[in-house]
């Protein structure tokens, strides 16, 4: 619009001048306007801290300011990764790794190894969780953006109520489990916690088992009464996403059938392959085969009062 204006008056000189001035004037104008705009009235805008993803851009940096060797997760992930990329100012892409704290699985990090949670604004349920399954951890840092929690690298990183050994194919090693006492009754579930360590890099993503077994069960035509099958956080921390030497605690909830006969049961427990159903095996102490499945617990089974 400028350039017709100009190449209309340009052959008058006095028109050439007005023309000019007046849009010198107007792109005064304008330019106060749009300054006014930006840095006043956006500026005070409520909204602008989040238009500008200062919450992640502040993790970002704390990210960054955090030793190499320390493993930090994020909850609850984003899809906004990028700002994170760019406020870790070119460390490794997978510095920070997301979970979702609400699904329970937490990832405890490596032995010998600070591990640090940037737990975001929204998941209210990961710093109890976090709190509980590694309380020798503390929060350093508190605000508006996130919160850290961090667990220190002395000392033991987890400790099962029960430790029981476990390899399977040396992919995942079986640490232990945490299972209340019972006894249980018909109609109530087997809460079972289960914390495993990567021996290696994992390729596929396996799900988990827990199976409750006992005498014959006509409506499975068979000795299972109860399972639970599902990948570690219900899907949400794939056993793909998992580090070489990371250790995973995850909850699994078997239920009893109302009509489960009073007895005892076995809690057995493995991983498949879902597309295939493919088992992984279990590993002797010579590192042969020795069967696809590993008996965690003896469950006894009251009579209804």
């Amino acid at each position: 619009g400028m350039d017709a204006l100009w190449r209309r008056a340009r052959d008058r000189k006095w028109t050439r001048w007005a023309v000019a001035l007046a849009l010198a004037a107007g792109l005064l104008y304008t330019g106060v306007r749009t300054a006014r705009d930006y840095f006043v009235n956006w500026a005070d805008h409520p909204g602008l801290e989040e238009a500008f993803q200062t919450d992640l851009v502040a993790l970002g940096e704390y990210a960054r300011s955090l030793p190499a060797d320390e493993s930090i997760y994020m909850t609850p992930p984003t899809e906004e990764y990028a700002t994170i990329l760019f406020a870790l100012g070119g460390r490794e892409n997978d510095r920070i790794k997301s979970f979702t704290g609400a699904a329970g699985a937490v990832p405890a990090g490596r032995e010998g190894h600070a591990a640090t949670y940037l737990i975001r604004a929204g998941d209210e349920t990961a710093l109890p969780l976090l709190e509980r399954r590694l309380p020798q951890g503390k929060v350093v840092k508190g605000g508006p953006h996130f919160t850290a929690y961090r667990v220190p690298a002395d000392g033991p990183r987890v400790e099962p109520s029960t430790p029981l050994a476990a390899n399977w194919a040396d992919k995942i090693a079986l640490l232990g489990y945490d299972l209340p006492a019972g006894p249980f009754r018909p109609g109530e579930s087997v809460p079972v916690t289960v914390y495993w360590r990567a021996v290696d890099e994992i390729d596929l993503p396996y799900t988990f088992f827990v199976h409750l077994l006992g005498e014959f069960n006509p409506a499975t035509e068979g000795p299972l009464w109860g399972q639970h099958d599902a990948q570690p956080g219900g899907g949400t921390y794939p056993t793909t996403s998992w580090d070489g030497g990371e250790i995973v605690v995850d909850e699994y909830i078997v239920p009893i059938p109302p009509d489960a006969p009073p007895g005892e049961y076995e809690l057995w427990a493995g991983f498949y392959y879902l597309p295939t159903l493919e088992r992984l095996p279990v590993l002797g102490k010579a590192g042969q085969p020795a069967g696809d499945r590993v008996l965690l617990h003896r469950v006894h089974v009251r009579g209804k009062d």
